[in-house]
């Protein structure tokens, strides 16, 4: 990605990382874990994901690390309702 944006990756190059799926845009990440989110509540009925759950461990991490940007007012506010529209609960219930 650092090259490509520093047209140091010759045509060549972006054509084969093309081909095999490479996602070239900035919140790539966030939307991938997004998606995820989406399947999880899907199967269970909630976005409760435990921070610590072994079938991904990046999404576990991930809703953790987003209730932490809530918290902090560093999360953008197009995430926010994003995710208030799917059903996040900022603050868990213990």
């Amino acid at each position: 990605r650092m090259k490509r944006r520093a047209n140091k990756l010759k045509p060549e190059g972006i054509r084969q990382l093309d081909e095999l799926g490479m996602i070239w845009g900035l919140h790539t990440d966030w939307d991938i874990r997004f998606r995820e989110l989406h399947g999880f509540k899907e199967e269970v009925g909630h976005c409760n994901v435990p921070q610590k759950y072994l079938v991904n461990p990046s999404l576990g991490a991930w809703v953790a690390q987003q209730r932490r940007r809530y918290k902090t007012f560093t999360l953008l506010p197009d995430r926010i309702s994003a995710l208030e529209q799917l059903g996040m609960e900022w603050e868990l219930r213990r």
